[in-house]
């Protein structure tokens, strides 16, 4: 009959059986493999170029965003229609399309290395001509209440 050997059954049952289980455990050691690269897969990498970065990318990005802003924006008109944005409708669809442009959401454009800085370029344009708008149309005048700091509801907002 195999039991506890005599070494471990004089600890007594339980404490006897614990030890005898926790000399037969054997705990392996977790090992992760490393792997290594070949300078010359890393050298690849390195020159390997990603996209259009940098001042010229970006520059180059603006002026093809500006050379086919005129063409894109006649025919997206009728989308441009729907849209209650007032006068800047134009900037919001151009806007909207530039950012899904810069986020790489469009199919097959997406594959073009300078889509996402025409993208970008694109976005910034557009935002800056909402903000030039809203700078020249929206007017913030402030009502002197005498004390040196206007509380909120001195403000007025005129539109034009």
């Amino acid at each position: 009959m195999a039991g506890l050997p005599k070494k471990y059954a004089k600890l007594g049952f339980k404490k006897g059986w614990k030890a005898f289980k926790a000399s037969k455990r054997t705990t392996k050691r977790k090992t992760k493999s490393t792997r290594t690269r070949s300078s010359k897969v890393s050298n690849v990498r390195r020159r390997k170029s990603n996209g259009f970065k940098g001042l010229f990318g970006t520059a180059l990005g603006a002026m093809a965003y500006g050379a086919g802003r005129e063409m894109i924006s006649t025919k997206l008109e009728p989308i441009t229609m729907k849209i209650p944005a007032g006068e800047v409708a134009d900037e919001v669809v151009m806007g909207a399309l530039s950012y899904a442009m810069m986020k790489g959401k469009i199919p097959f454009i997406k594959n073009f290395p300078i889509s996402r800085e025409i993208g970008k370029a694109g976005f910034y344009i557009e935002m800056a001509r909402i903000g030039n708008y809203l700078a020249d149309n929206v007017k913030l005048n402030a009502v002197n209440t005498g004390s040196g700091s206007v509380p909120n509801s001195a403000l007025q907002v005129t539109v034009f």
